[in-house]
């Protein structure tokens, strides 16, 4: 029991490490009289903690966390921690998520849970995705520049090109080699979520038409 001030107004919140109460907390408004029967119902609650990092030790922020039976969700932070509480005795499972990762372990059993449970770390590692396609053109014409993609690709002598690039990568693909032109002239991506095979241009001979423009005076 605890006594209050007449026409005290306030918010009565329990607190207890390792344990939830329900409800969470109170709300009284004027209190004038006794007030009986404010009871809460205490569950006991266990931490499961860890990380996500790529192979080379970076943090993964926002990778969601998702604990089965109705054990809700966690979120790592910029550092690629997170923490989440879970009821005394819950068996279930862990799984990370995030658009263009996968993750080592792939989820997390646990079964009947009775204490903390740290280092619990998973790796992620983005998706790659290949760009690739061949250049058509008279007699083969390998060296031709892939400007925008990574590393600036050129085609070999069977007019191939091929560069890896992240899921989710936009740019635009630029095929360049002196005196000649392409069809297209490029190729933009968006958001780029699986495989690009056949992207194919065309090359042709270009000629360079120059002069001078001058006035009647001149």
């Amino acid at each position: 029991s605890h006594q209050v001030s007449y026409g005290w107004s306030g918010t009565a919140t329990p607190s207890k490490t390792g344990h939830i109460f329900s409800p969470s907390s109170r709300s009284y408004t004027s209190v004038t009289s006794d007030q009986t029967d404010q009871d809460y119902i205490t569950t006991v609650v266990y931490t499961i903690s860890g990380s996500v990092k790529t192979g080379e030790g970076v943090g993964i922020e926002g990778v969601a966390i998702t604990f089965s039976a109705e054990q809700g969700v966690a979120s790592t932070d910029s550092e690629g921690n997170y923490s989440h509480i879970v009821v005394e005795g819950w068996s279930g499972t862990a799984t990370p998520s995030k658009t263009c990762y996968t993750f080592t372990p792939s989820s997390r059993t646990y079964t009947d849970v009775a204490s903390d449970q740290s280092d619990q770390d998973y790796t992620g590692t983005m998706l790659t995705y290949t760009i690739s396609g061949t250049i058509s053109a008279a007699a083969p014409l390998s060296g031709v520049v892939m400007d925008g993609l990574p590393g600036s690709p050129t085609t070999n002598a069977s007019d191939y090109y091929e560069a890896t690039v992240d899921c989710g990568w936009s740019g635009t693909v630029t095929p360049t080699m002196t005196r000649y032109v392409f069809l297209p002239s490029s190729r933009s991506y968006a958001d780029l979520n699986s495989d690009q095979a056949g992207q194919d241009y065309e090359a042709y001979p270009g000629w360079i038409i120059s002069g001078l423009v001058k006035t009647e005076a001149d």
